[in-house]
């Protein structure tokens, strides 16, 4: 029971840990999209 329950403890911080970086990652490319848009925008 123990063992399941660290396995399951280390799984959720691996998961977590993984959609944290995702999340940072699509804001970063959002932040990236908005200002090639932005800067198109201004250029034309």
């Amino acid at each position: 029971m123990s063992v399941l329950s660290s396995l399951q403890e280390r799984f959720g911080a691996q998961l977590s840990s993984y959609s944290y970086d995702i999340i940072l990652a699509l804001s970063v490319l959002g932040f990236g999209a908005a200002a090639a848009f932005l800067v198109k925008k201004v250029s034309f």
